[in-house]
């Protein structure tokens, strides 16, 4: 999982409400409610459902994977701002679903470079032609504004709110400071010991990462706003521990409707993850448990069946279908190389 440090915007509220249901139509905006703190409970993983509003839309007049650039004659790119975190989804193609995180310090008349090729997708198997939306990313800063009466700050982490993501290797802390023991006030992460500025640190799709708010008294919403894509998302599957979510798409109906919880109907097995026999080794599906802030249920897929199943026989067999809702976060445990989840919706 990898961050991206720019600006971005989103269109938000706080409530103090109960959760309310989301309300999506497939290509449009659609909004949902975030519960990023509940009285009792530890933490929350949760994910951002939505990617923003295309900023433009186009198709590729050219690629250059030597370069890694990509060419738009129409220019597309020329929107760009320089202190953005934007990226470039294929909508249509044999290679619909990948993306690209773009350089908007780079842009020419009608190109634009392209950073971290391979991360979601390759530019030497793209041919030219291909449809695509540029997105801006949003940012730390704007999910949780940093002026907020509703979030703590402080001078001491431990007493503020936090978001924590996994990168690989371990939890990424990043805090609001009030200003006490910083030359800032917003949300902070420390930089070979070093207490640097990080609101502007832009989250990418298909991620989940974890809240933690000290003693909520009250449930605390965010609402936030996005487009409910068409088309799938690949999303990038390492070797060991992955903290993911899905994004919202046409199996949500205009009334809300329910969205098909099982996660071998997403294209996940497809794309690479391995059933298994025997419940003790292989791929795991890995829920959260927000009373104890704790990796909860692992979930391994049968071989025989071609379902997922709880590895704890007293568990509810469906209950993997709350992991799979958009707005959540669950985990996926890699037992083997990495790949692309192009997570079919």
């Amino acid at each position: 999982m990898k961050l991206v440090s720019k600006i971005g915007y989103i269109i938000l509220s706080f409530v103090l409400l109960a959760h309310a249901e989301a309300r999506v139509i497939m290509g449009a905006v659609g909004t949902h409610i975030l519960r990023v703190a509940e009285p009792g409970q530890d933490s929350q993983l949760i994910s951002l459902p939505f990617l923003r509003t295309a900023v433009s839309l186009g198709r590729l007049d050219g690629v250059d994977a030597n370069a890694e650039s990509l060419t738009d004659i129409q220019g597309a790119f020329n929107k760009l701002r320089e202190d953005r975190s934007y990226i470039l989804r294929i909508t249509d193609g044999p290679q619909v679903g990948v993306w690209f995180i773009l350089d908007a310090t780079s842009v020419g008349a009608d190109f634009v470079r392209v950073l971290d090729d391979g991360l979601a997708g390759y530019l030497i198997d793209l041919s030219g032609g291909e449809a695509f939306s540029v997105h801006e990313l949003f940012t730390l800063k704007e999910l949780f504004p940093e002026n907020s009466v509703l979030l703590p700050a402080s001078s001491i982490d431990a007493n503020s709110m936090q978001v924590h993501f996994y990168d690989g290797n371990g939890f990424r802390e990043f805090w609001l400071s009030n200003g006490g023991i910083t030359d800032h006030v917003g949300w902070t992460y420390t930089d070979e010991g070093q207490l640097k500025y990080a609101g502007d640190t832009a989250i990418l799709p298909g991620t989940s990462f974890l809240v933690f708010y000290p003693n909520p008294s009250v449930a605390v919403d965010v609402r936030l706003q996005g487009v409910v894509l068409n088309e799938p998302l690949n999303i990038p599957i390492y070797p060991g521990y992955n903290f993911v979510s899905v994004h919202y798409s046409h199996r949500f109906s205009e009334d809300g409707g329910d969205l098909d919880p099982r996660l071998n109907h997403m294209g996940l097995e497809e794309s690479g993850f391995r059933s298994t026999k025997s419940k003790a080794v292989g791929d795991l599906v890995i829920s959260f448990d927000p009373f104890n802030g704790k990796l909860g249920t692992h979930y391994y897929l049968d071989s025989k069946t071609d379902v997922f199943r709880p590895v704890e026989d007293s568990v509810d067999p469906t209950s993997i279908g709350l992991l799979a809702k958009p707005g959540n976060g669950f985990v996926i445990f890699n037992d083997g190389d990495s790949y692309l989840w192009n997570y079919a919706n």
